[in-house]
């Protein structure tokens, strides 16, 4: 009899710890997520050295993540709104400050890659 009990606890701490490997592996891979996107933000890229092709696609994917970039930062700005109703300042501020920087890297890349591609339009 209390061997069978001890499979049991064996087993639920299997998969228990089953399930935590598998928790700790989408808390990983949520992680790269985020951690792309912000990498892809704050990245520069050279664009004069890009082919045409190269920008045109760059730009389409960049376009595509504009709805993306604005869930984001809208959702930083109603953390900052809650943060500054219910704590100190900080917060709010470091993640107004955050949010700003997301929006003017992204327009900045976007402007970037179309003042590429129309001065080469222009120069050819």
């Amino acid at each position: 009899m209390p061997y069978r009990y001890l499979t049991v606890s064996a087993t639920r701490s299997v998969g228990s710890a089953r399930q935590a490997e598998l928790e700790g592996q989408e808390r990983t891979q949520r992680f790269r997520i985020f951690h792309n996107l912000i990498i892809r933000m704050f990245s520069s890229k050279d664009y004069s050295t890009m082919t045409r092709d190269q920008l045109v696609s760059e730009e389409k994917k960049l376009k595509s993540q504009k709805t993306a970039t604005a869930v984001f930062i809208g959702f930083l700005v109603s953390i900052a709104v809650w943060a500054a109703s219910h704590t100190g300042f900080v917060l709010p501020v470091t993640l107004l400050i955050f949010s700003f920087l997301i929006g003017y890297r992204y327009s900045q890349n976007l402007k970037g890659i179309q003042a590429e591609i129309s001065r080469r339009d222009t120069v050819h």
